[in-house]
């Protein structure tokens, strides 16, 4: 039996703590720019970087603070050994395109390499082999069939039966040389410094809440507005969704890390399992000191299904291979994957130029995320790129993967219309602290969240976007919606798109100061 975790109150990226983050100003009044770039993720910094190398008046503008969304919750993997996804994406969409997806990853970690040697960047990059695991002999010849997948569409897998750094025995192994793992959030920060520096302006808190894709391009927040020639979305989920339905087209996936101190050798490499349940290994260096990162659980956004906390589980898989473990932190993520595991890179509006948007990594946003950066700058400059046609938003992914797309539309169904009509209520009085749960009051389904001080937090629990019915994750405490995945603080603030608009705040009259003792 593992420790009790009940004090972890919220969980917290090691990455966003481990750096002093420089502040930038919000957007106030009118701007005007050749290029605006919307997100500071990975995707929106290094795509603006790249267009302020080439002479291009760029302004960046990020709701919240950079790298505070996904780049600064991943694993940091900068590999294309992307765990067993080649044999399932030449069967998908056949050699030349795996091909092409390969020639990509491999562009975006050494653009990565490239621009950590141009700007001197510290950031803890470190070149290891990386290697995707079985422990079932059962799965060895499935191992085998993606070597030989990845090996036609260009990688170098070499099978391996040991590796001596892991505390456990495996029954074999694909191992890819030269690929790495760094401090995403220092990385991001570095090309932010570099991008100031050549003229570049970054505005953070400055959620766009609307965009006019007109000629000139308009991007609105609340308080200021930049007229531009060319708009590029790089919001994680696209904060526009006119024409090529990525509500219908992309799936929202969780995955939650711990990091622990082993307090015994650490594995030496970049490390993922091959079959289920997923445990993702590396290691990380926080205030001068070697840590090990845990990663799996995955899920659907807002469907969690076990009782007992994905934290939990991750510390007691752990704690089989390194007993004397101590938790430092925990955090999670979200990933988008589109119908047929590729990204979408490219036009927003097939018709139109002047809207580019990257979306739909499927977990593999540092190489991928890179890459389409080079895509996205180049599409700027001359609307041509070899990657262009494979990771088009109006490919015909919908026709060939209907199952899938009729999947998410039975998803959207039942948690907007049966949801509504005949979802689990519980009693006030059944919701402790540091939970949260959907309650009657007054006839109406009111989603209630309690702190560790006591106090109640209600909203309304329908997702702003469509109206799905929402459900509460208690590992992060946030409202999630398994519809399209847009999640939700606590008191209603939005966390993740597709949606924009934070959820209505409610009043339960009759309580006194928000907690359950009656006035």
């Amino acid at each position: 039996m593992v420790e009790n975790l009940s004090y972890l109150h919220k969980s917290h990226s090691l990455w966003l703590s481990d750096i002093e983050r420089p502040k930038f100003p919000k957007l106030v009044d009118k701007h005007n720019a050749d290029v605006v770039v919307i997100g500071g993720g990975i995707v929106g910094v290094t795509t603006a970087l790249l267009l302020q190398e080439q002479g291009y008046n760029t302004i960046l503008l990020e709701a919240r603070s950079l790298a505070s969304g996904a780049s600064g919750h991943t694993s940091a993997k900068i590999t294309s050994q992307h765990q067993v996804k080649y044999s399932e994406i030449l069967k998908e969409v056949g050699l030349k395109k795996t091909q092409l997806y390969v020639k990509a990853s491999n562009a975006g970690a050494s653009l990565i390499r490239q621009l950590i040697n141009k700007y001197k960047i510290e950031c803890d990059y470190q070149e290891l082999p990386a290697y995707v695991y079985t422990t079932n002999s059962q799965h060895l010849a499935s191992l085998k069939q993606e070597q030989q997948a990845a090996n036609k569409a260009g990688l170098n897998y070499e099978f391996v039966k040991n590796i001596e750094s892991l505390p456990f025995k495996i029954a074999g192994a694909l191992q890819l040389t030269g690929q790495a793992q760094f401090n995403p959030v220092k990385y991001i920060y570095g090309l932010a410094n570099a991008f100031i520096k050549l003229g570049g302006h970054i505005y953070e808190n400055s959620r766009v809440s609307k965009i006019s894709i007109a000629n000139p391009a308009w991007a609105f927040t609340r308080d200021g507005l930049v007229e531009t020639n060319k708009l590029v979305i790089a919001t994680h989920f696209p904060i526009y969704d006119f024409y090529n339905g990525f509500t219908a087209r992309l799936h929202g996936e969780r995955s939650y890390v711990i990091a622990i101190k082993p307090n015994s050798p650490q594995p030496k490499g970049i490390f993922i399992t091959a079959d289920r349940p997923i445990l993702s290994l590396r290691t990380m260096i926080y205030n001068g000191e070697e840590l090990l990162l845990v990663g799996g659980c995955g899920h659907s956004t807002g469907l969690y299904q076990k009782s007992v906390s994905p934290y939990r589980i991750l510390m007691e898989r752990i704690k089989k291979f390194y007993p004397h473990a101590e938790l430092i932190a925990t955090w999670s993520a979200q990933d988008y994957i589109s119908l047929d595991k590729l990204p979408y890179i490219g036009r927003l509006v097939p018709w139109y130029g002047e809207a580019l948007v990257a979306t739909g990594f499927a977990k593999w946003g540092m190489t991928m995320g890179s890459v389409s950066a080079l895509i996205l700058a180049n599409l700027v400059k001359n609307n041509e790129h070899p990657f262009k046609k494979v990771f088009s938003p109006s490919r015909a992914d919908m026709l060939y993967k209907f199952m899938n797309l009729m999947q998410n539309g039975s998803r959207f169904f039942k948690h907007l219309v049966i949801s509504r009509i005949k979802h689990q209520t519980t009693e006030l009085s059944n919701i402790a602290k540091g939970d949260g749960g959907i309650i009657n009051y007054n006839g109406k389904a009111v989603g209630v969240y309690r702190d560790f001080n006591g106090k109640l937090h209600a909203v309304k629990p329908y997702c702003s976007h469509l109206g799905c019915m929402l459900s509460f994750n208690k590992a992060e405490k946030s409202w999630d919606c398994p519809c399209h995945a847009s999640r939700f603080n606590y008191d209603g603030s939005v966390i993740e798109s597709p949606t924009r608009i934070n959820l209505e705040t409610i009043v339960l009259k009759g309580f006194y100061n928000g907690t359950d003792k009656k006035d």
